[in-house]
Protein backbone atom coordinates (compact mmCIF):
# COMPACT_ATOMS: atom_id res chain seq x y z
CA UNK A 1 0.00 0.00 0.00
CA UNK A 2 1.39 3.38 -1.03
CA UNK A 3 -0.12 6.86 -1.01
CA UNK A 4 1.06 9.23 -3.72
CA UNK A 5 -0.45 12.70 -3.59
CA UNK A 6 -4.11 12.04 -2.84
CA UNK A 7 -4.18 8.59 -4.47
CA UNK A 8 -3.74 5.38 -2.49
CA UNK A 9 -2.38 2.45 -4.52
CA UNK A 10 -3.04 -0.96 -3.00
CA UNK A 11 -2.45 -4.62 -3.82
CA UNK A 12 -5.48 -6.38 -2.39
CA UNK A 13 -6.74 -9.94 -2.52
CA UNK A 14 -9.81 -11.03 -0.54
CA UNK A 15 -12.30 -13.87 -0.62
CA UNK A 16 -15.56 -12.12 -1.53
CA UNK A 17 -16.73 -9.04 -3.48
CA UNK A 18 -18.43 -7.79 -0.32
CA UNK A 19 -15.13 -7.88 1.59
CA UNK A 20 -13.36 -6.09 -1.26
CA UNK A 21 -15.87 -3.23 -1.19
CA UNK A 22 -15.82 -3.01 2.61
CA UNK A 23 -12.02 -2.83 2.68
CA UNK A 24 -11.83 -0.23 -0.07
CA UNK A 25 -14.46 1.92 1.64
CA UNK A 26 -12.58 1.62 4.94
CA UNK A 27 -9.32 2.76 3.32
CA UNK A 28 -11.13 5.66 1.68
CA UNK A 29 -12.67 6.76 4.98
CA UNK A 30 -9.36 6.42 6.84
CA UNK A 31 -7.22 8.35 4.34
CA UNK A 32 -9.61 10.50 2.30
CA UNK A 33 -7.64 9.39 -0.76
CA UNK A 34 -8.82 8.09 -4.09
CA UNK A 35 -8.07 4.39 -4.56
CA UNK A 36 -6.24 2.49 -7.30
CA UNK A 37 -6.10 -1.29 -7.14
CA UNK A 38 -2.53 -1.56 -8.30
CA UNK A 39 -2.64 -5.33 -8.32
CA UNK A 40 -5.79 -7.42 -8.47
CA UNK A 41 -6.30 -10.94 -9.78
CA UNK A 42 -8.24 -14.12 -9.11
CA UNK A 43 -8.19 -16.83 -8.04
CA UNK A 44 -5.60 -17.02 -5.28
CA UNK A 45 -5.47 -20.72 -4.31
CA UNK A 46 -4.99 -20.05 -0.57
CA UNK A 47 -8.07 -17.80 -0.59
CA UNK A 48 -10.37 -19.10 -3.34
CA UNK A 49 -9.13 -22.62 -4.00
CA UNK A 50 -8.61 -23.97 -7.51
CA UNK A 51 -11.24 -22.59 -9.91
CA UNK A 52 -12.20 -23.60 -13.42
CA UNK A 53 -12.09 -21.08 -16.26
CA UNK A 54 -15.82 -20.33 -15.91
CA UNK A 55 -15.60 -20.08 -12.10
CA UNK A 56 -12.68 -17.66 -12.40
CA UNK A 57 -14.66 -15.51 -14.84
CA UNK A 58 -17.68 -15.43 -12.50
CA UNK A 59 -15.56 -14.41 -9.50
CA UNK A 60 -13.84 -11.63 -11.46
CA UNK A 61 -17.17 -10.40 -12.80
CA UNK A 62 -18.71 -10.29 -9.32
CA UNK A 63 -15.71 -8.35 -7.99
CA UNK A 64 -15.72 -5.84 -10.85
CA UNK A 65 -19.46 -5.35 -10.61
CA UNK A 66 -19.15 -4.66 -6.88
CA UNK A 67 -16.22 -2.24 -7.20
CA UNK A 68 -17.87 -0.41 -10.10
CA UNK A 69 -20.37 0.99 -7.60
CA UNK A 70 -17.47 2.78 -5.88
CA UNK A 71 -16.36 4.53 -9.08
CA UNK A 72 -16.54 8.00 -7.53
CA UNK A 73 -13.22 7.36 -5.79
CA UNK A 74 -11.84 4.11 -7.27
CA UNK A 75 -9.75 5.51 -10.10
CA UNK A 76 -8.25 2.39 -11.63
CA UNK A 77 -7.73 -1.36 -11.49
CA UNK A 78 -4.65 -3.16 -12.76
CA UNK A 79 -5.32 -6.84 -13.45
CA UNK A 80 -2.50 -9.24 -12.60
CA UNK A 81 -1.67 -11.27 -14.62
CA UNK A 82 -2.12 -12.22 -18.27
CA UNK A 83 0.16 -15.26 -18.39
CA UNK A 84 1.36 -17.72 -15.78
CA UNK A 85 0.11 -18.29 -12.26
CA UNK A 86 -3.35 -18.99 -10.90
CA UNK A 87 -4.75 -15.60 -11.96
CA UNK A 88 -3.74 -15.97 -15.63
CA UNK A 89 -6.35 -15.11 -18.26
CA UNK A 90 -4.56 -16.87 -21.12
CA UNK A 91 -3.63 -20.54 -21.00
CA UNK A 92 -0.24 -22.05 -21.76
CA UNK A 93 -0.78 -21.87 -25.53
CA UNK A 94 -2.02 -18.28 -25.18
CA UNK A 95 -5.67 -19.10 -25.80
CA UNK A 96 -8.01 -16.73 -23.92
CA UNK A 97 -9.80 -18.06 -20.85
CA UNK A 98 -13.40 -17.07 -20.05
CA UNK A 99 -12.22 -14.15 -17.90
CA UNK A 100 -10.93 -12.28 -20.96
CA UNK A 101 -14.44 -11.42 -22.15
CA UNK A 102 -15.40 -10.25 -18.65
CA UNK A 103 -12.38 -7.97 -18.37
CA UNK A 104 -12.94 -6.64 -21.90
CA UNK A 105 -16.53 -5.73 -21.00
CA UNK A 106 -15.52 -3.77 -17.90
CA UNK A 107 -12.40 -2.14 -19.32
CA UNK A 108 -14.28 -0.91 -22.42
CA UNK A 109 -17.75 0.02 -21.09
CA UNK A 110 -20.53 1.42 -23.24
CA UNK A 111 -21.11 5.17 -23.10
CA UNK A 112 -24.66 6.32 -22.42
CA UNK A 113 -25.77 9.87 -23.20
CA UNK A 114 -29.26 11.21 -22.77
CA UNK A 115 -31.70 13.90 -21.77
CA UNK A 116 -34.53 13.97 -19.27
CA UNK A 117 -37.50 16.31 -19.70
CA UNK A 118 -41.07 16.52 -18.48
CA UNK A 119 -43.91 15.54 -20.81
CA UNK A 120 -44.03 19.10 -22.15
CA UNK A 121 -40.37 19.03 -23.09
CA UNK A 122 -38.94 21.18 -20.29
CA UNK A 123 -35.49 19.89 -19.17
CA UNK A 124 -35.40 18.43 -15.66
CA UNK A 125 -32.39 19.40 -13.58
CA UNK A 126 -30.92 16.98 -11.02
CA UNK A 127 -32.98 13.96 -12.05
CA UNK A 128 -31.30 10.74 -10.89
CA UNK A 129 -30.39 8.07 -13.42
CA UNK A 130 -29.42 4.71 -11.99
CA UNK A 131 -27.69 2.31 -14.36
CA UNK A 132 -26.19 -0.89 -12.96
CA UNK A 133 -23.45 -1.65 -12.14
CA UNK A 134 -22.05 1.90 -12.05
CA UNK A 135 -24.60 3.47 -9.75
CA UNK A 136 -26.42 6.79 -9.92
CA UNK A 137 -25.63 10.02 -11.74
CA UNK A 138 -27.62 13.27 -12.06
CA UNK A 139 -28.76 15.41 -14.95
CA UNK A 140 -27.42 18.94 -15.43
CA UNK A 141 -29.46 22.14 -15.74
CA UNK A 142 -30.34 21.22 -19.34
CA UNK A 143 -31.50 17.74 -18.38
CA UNK A 144 -28.47 16.08 -19.95
CA UNK A 145 -26.41 13.22 -18.55
CA UNK A 146 -23.55 10.90 -19.41
CA UNK A 147 -22.98 7.48 -17.89
CA UNK A 148 -21.32 4.12 -18.44
CA UNK A 149 -22.78 0.63 -18.59
CA UNK A 150 -22.03 -2.89 -19.77
CA UNK A 151 -23.80 -4.95 -22.46
CA UNK A 152 -25.61 -7.06 -19.85
CA UNK A 153 -27.02 -4.02 -17.99
CA UNK A 154 -29.19 -2.28 -20.55
CA UNK A 155 -31.85 -0.69 -18.41
CA UNK A 156 -31.97 2.60 -16.52
CA UNK A 157 -34.22 3.85 -13.73
CA UNK A 158 -34.97 7.58 -13.76
CA UNK A 159 -36.29 9.42 -10.70
CA UNK A 160 -37.05 12.96 -9.61
CA UNK A 161 -39.07 14.25 -6.67
CA UNK A 162 -42.55 15.22 -7.87
CA UNK A 163 -42.43 12.92 -10.91
CA UNK A 164 -43.34 9.29 -11.53
CA UNK A 165 -40.38 6.95 -11.59
CA UNK A 166 -39.68 5.49 -15.01
CA UNK A 167 -37.61 2.66 -16.45
CA UNK A 168 -35.98 2.95 -19.85
CA UNK A 169 -34.43 0.27 -22.05
CA UNK A 170 -31.00 1.21 -23.38
CA UNK A 171 -30.59 0.32 -27.05
CA UNK A 172 -27.12 0.11 -28.56
CA UNK A 173 -26.93 2.15 -31.77
CA UNK A 174 -25.07 1.31 -34.96
CA UNK A 175 -22.10 3.33 -33.66
CA UNK A 176 -21.92 1.09 -30.61
CA UNK A 177 -23.09 3.86 -28.26
CA UNK A 178 -26.37 4.53 -26.49
CA UNK A 179 -28.52 7.66 -26.61
CA UNK A 180 -31.75 7.85 -24.67
CA UNK A 181 -34.44 10.49 -24.15
CA UNK A 182 -36.86 10.21 -21.26
CA UNK A 183 -40.00 12.23 -20.52
CA UNK A 184 -41.12 12.05 -16.87
CA UNK A 185 -44.76 12.53 -15.98
CA UNK A 186 -45.51 14.69 -12.92
CA UNK A 187 -47.24 12.98 -10.02
CA UNK A 188 -49.72 15.86 -9.84
CA UNK A 189 -50.74 18.01 -12.78
CA UNK A 190 -51.33 21.48 -11.38
CA UNK A 191 -53.17 24.28 -13.17
CA UNK A 192 -49.97 25.84 -14.49
CA UNK A 193 -48.72 22.52 -15.84
CA UNK A 194 -52.05 21.81 -17.57
CA UNK A 195 -51.97 25.24 -19.16
CA UNK A 196 -48.43 24.66 -20.43
CA UNK A 197 -49.44 21.25 -21.77
CA UNK A 198 -52.49 22.71 -23.54
CA UNK A 199 -50.36 25.48 -25.06
CA UNK A 200 -47.76 22.95 -26.17
CA UNK A 201 -50.43 20.82 -27.83
CA UNK A 202 -51.88 23.85 -29.62
CA UNK A 203 -48.46 24.80 -30.97
CA UNK A 204 -48.02 21.22 -32.13
CA UNK A 205 -51.23 21.40 -34.13
CA UNK A 206 -50.20 24.69 -35.73
CA UNK A 207 -46.79 23.45 -36.91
Amino acid sequence: MQKVGNVLVIDHYVQTPQQLVEDVRSMREATGADIVLGEYGAPIPDIHGDLSSSEQAKLIEDNLKAIAGERSYVRGINYWTALGGSTRIFDDIKEPRDAVSVLTTYYTPLKVTGKVTDTIGTPINHATINIAPYGAINTDALGRFQALTTPDELQATIEKDGYKRQKADLEIGEDGQINVRVALEPQKRGVLYRLKLWFSNVLGLLT
